[in-house]
């Protein structure tokens, strides 16, 4: 393996979740010294000096690895090469137990998403895949995606009919932080001048509270723009509420009442990773 970048991101699949991206390091390594990390299954060679490496772990256990790097413009598309920054993802599940599980799938979205939201990326080329020793595909999956293809698919189509307009300061978030990269994609498409084009915010009725349940990043959007109203609408979605009451009562007790107080919680991809996903994950 040739010299490559370490790092100190570690991804963090939310509420729900049990995978978490480490770092890969040094001492990983020897765990993937049985052959089955090899150029054709994205180690090796072809990598750039700056990849990103991380292992992939269930309840601390490698089961995987996983890259996000910068294509080489000798394996870019005409597409491709319009842009600026095009990046590759490749996972790779190693361990059994985990085939058919989703884990690849939702490494890979864990991975995307760092490439939008934390690294700026123009378009995402994706690939993963399940091994088995020495090198037998049981299941993988590829594909490709653009920024605005990504930020489309965030978003919230509801019929005018089913929304109402509320004062910020009657919403109470569910959430502790705002990452500065998904509030960048955001600020993409809202038009603030244009009001029936916002994604209404998903909210309940919880504990006597109306509790947004989603959009806090547009929320805030919203707020910064000079708006002291944004559209809503009741969400039918069959969701954890006791989750959510948790999530209340941890933005209660640090004086999170509504959007604008969230506004001056705004942090990097990064850190968002690591003071909210990784508690929501851990559920304290």
């Amino acid at each position: 393996m040739n010299s490559r970048k370490f790092h100190d991101f570690t991804l963090y699949g939310g509420s729900g979740s049990q995978g978490v991206l480490y770092p890969l390091e040094e001492h990983h390594l020897s765990w993937a010294s049985r052959g089955i990390l090899d150029s054709d299954h994205g180690t090796g060679s072809d990598l750039s000096s700056d990849a990103l490496g991380f292992l992939i772990t269930v309840k601390t256990i490698p089961n995987g690895y996983g890259w996000l790097d910068r294509m080489h413009p000798n394996f870019q598309s005409a597409e491709d090469s319009a842009m600026s920054d095009v990046r590759r993802i490749r996972v790779v599940i190693v361990e059994q137990p985990h085939w058919h599980q989703g884990l690849g799938a939702q490494s890979t979205k864990m991975l995307v998403d760092l490439a939008f939201c934390g690294e700026h990326a123009d378009v995402v080329h994706w690939s993963w895949c399940e091994i088995q020793h020495p090198a037998v595909p049981e299941g993988m999956d590829c594909g490709c995606l653009t920024r605005e293809a990504f930020i489309a698919g965030r978003r919230t189509q509801v019929p005018l009919e089913e929304q109402q307009m509320l004062s910020l300061h009657d919403l109470q978030p569910s959430q502790l932080y705002i990452s500065a990269g998904k509030l960048r994609l955001v600020q993409e498409w809202f038009d603030p001048e244009n009001a029936d084009a916002f994604d209404p915010i998903p909210v309940k009725l919880l504990g006597g509270r109306t509790v947004m349940m989603d959009g806090h990043t547009r929320a805030v959007a919203a707020h910064l723009a000079g708006w002291n109203h944004v559209p809503v609408y009741w969400d039918q979605d069959d969701l954890d509420l006791a989750a959510y009451a948790m999530y209340v009562r941890w933005c209660r007790e640090e004086g999170i009442t509504d959007p604008r107080v969230l506004a001056q919680r705004i942090v990097s991809h990064k850190e968002f990773e690591a003071r909210w996903r990784r508690r929501c994950m851990e559920g304290r």
